[in-house]
């Protein structure tokens, strides 16, 4: 018998020693910036499922509170357009805005680049990005945005996102299973292009995890978990760095084993390029940035994605609309040092949208030169999402960068005459003493 209270004595003080060591490293983690909880975004019943669209957001939403990161709480809601934004109160001038999440919700409704325009330029925005919407989508939500306000917009502003091209070939890449959002369509080999679409067993499944999470979280107290040992789990999850530090760490090497896997497949690239391209997957997975030599495929599909902006331009030019696009940067093309893989091109698609925009004669306002103008570029591990463009861990604008856009395309539009206001030059200068305040700090 004394043998086994040895054993149960030693397994004990192995408990002991890594409870300690996680409570030591807790406490280091709380010094650093992994102090900021990431959390999630919750948007249950918030979209409704489309038919042409996969998803669009459910008219006359009350309202929904989301969590971005760190203590980043905001509202979210629609009106009876389907938009984030106030009603449509029958303006017959007006600016219609699309895009995907970065037009969308990413901030409060008050700091929004949509909202900024309309405020700065006195002029009706109909803000009306949907998140996960690829070029295609936000084409057709355009069309019925236009067809219920009865009325053609003088200017339609299309912001475009480095992700556009992939939810364009994976059209419709998401659907609505139980009031959640969930991605239906997924390319399994980035060396042809292949797609895989998921049937109701797995996005069933994927719904039920979301669910799970949803119902017992912080974002309700935890006053829905099932039982004690769900919301000290949950608890656990979401309030200790280290457990999000582990279940990275497992995220991480299942990735890792996934693409050992496809190194050793049989195929007819080079290994180097085999290399070189399950970097790149590694790095993002924004296909825009994929070399078109290694990957044929993505020749095609490029051509589509174009087409669906030129079917803008057709659009306007039927409506008697003026088009611009506006280019959002990714975070690592503003700050270039966050990109840890120097293999990808990450201005290839801006080569490609802008010889495509001049060869169409469609304008354009890309924003990632005068972003960079006013970023504090100077390496850091981390960003700060009260004095930088973008959020710390999420890959979106933050109330500064969408405020910062609001201005500077506020500027081009009045510079370039792309509507009619007829105290325009004051306007640009209460313009140009906002933007005072956002100039970058001196090294």
């Amino acid at each position: 018998m004394g043998w086994i209270k040895r054993w149960i004595g030693n397994i004990c003080l192995i408990l002991f020693g890594i409870i300690i060591a996680l409570a030591i490293l807790e406490g280091v983690l709380r010094f650093t910036e992994y102090r900021k909880y990431s959390g999630s975004v919750q948007f249950r019943y918030y979209y409704k499922p489309d038919a042409r669209l996969g998803h669009d957001i459910q008219e006359n939403h009350p309202g929904l509170n989301i969590h971005i990161e760190g203590n980043y709480y905001h509202k979210i809601f629609s009106n009876e357009l389907g938009c984030m934004d106030e009603p449509y109160n029958g303006e017959k001038d007006y600016i219609l805005l699309v895009g995907d999440s970065f037009v969308h919700c990413f901030t409060p409704f008050d700091d929004k680049w949509g909202t900024i325009i309309d405020r700065t330029c006195n002029y009706r925005v109909l803000k009306c990005g949907v998140g996960a919407y690829g070029t295609r989508q936000e084409l057709i939500k355009a069309q019925d945005i236009i067809s219920k306000v009865k009325v053609p917009p003088k200017l339609i502003v299309v912001g475009y996102y480095m992700n556009d091209l992939g939810n364009d070939y994976l059209f419709p890449e998401s659907t609505i299973v139980d009031g959640f959002l969930v991605t239906k369509r997924k390319i399994v080999d980035y060396h042809n292009g292949e797609i895989e679409v998921r049937d109701n067993t797995f996005l069933e499944g994927r719904a039920k995890r979301y669910e799970r999470k949803m119902r017992c979280s912080r974002l309700d107290n935890y006053t829905n978990c099932s039982s004690v040992f769900q919301k000290s789990k949950n608890w656990l999850s979401e309030n200790l760095l280290v457990s999000s530090k582990i279940e990275h760490m497992a995220s991480v090497g299942k990735s890792l084993l996934r693409k050992l896997r496809r190194s050793f497949a049989g195929d007819n690239i080079s290994k180097k390029d085999k290399q070189e391209l399950q970097e790149d997957i590694y790095a993002t997975d924004y296909l825009g940035f994929y070399s078109t030599e290694r990957l044929p495929w993505l020749k095609k599909a490029w051509s589509d994605h174009l087409d669906n902006i030129k079917a803008f331009k057709a659009l306007s030019d039927r409506m008697g609309s003026k088009l611009l696009v506006v280019i959002i940067p990714a975070k690592f093309q503003v700050y270039d040092y966050l990109m840890r893989d120097k293999l990808i091109d990450i201005n290839q698609p801006i080569r490609i949208l802008h010889d495509f925009l001049d060869r169409e004669g469609i304008a354009y306002f890309d924003l990632l030169q005068p972003m960079k103008a006013y970023a504090d570029l100077r390496p850091k591990r981390w960003l700060d999402p009260e004095k930088d463009l973008y959020w710390r861990l999420d890959g979106h604008w933050n109330s500064k960068g969408n405020r910062l856009a609001g201005f500077l395309v506020s500027e081009y539009i009045l510079k370039n005459n792309l509507i009619n206001i007829p105290d325009k030059d004051r306007k640009l200068t209460e313009i140009q003493e906002k933007l005072k305040a956002f100039q970058r700090p001196l090294k």
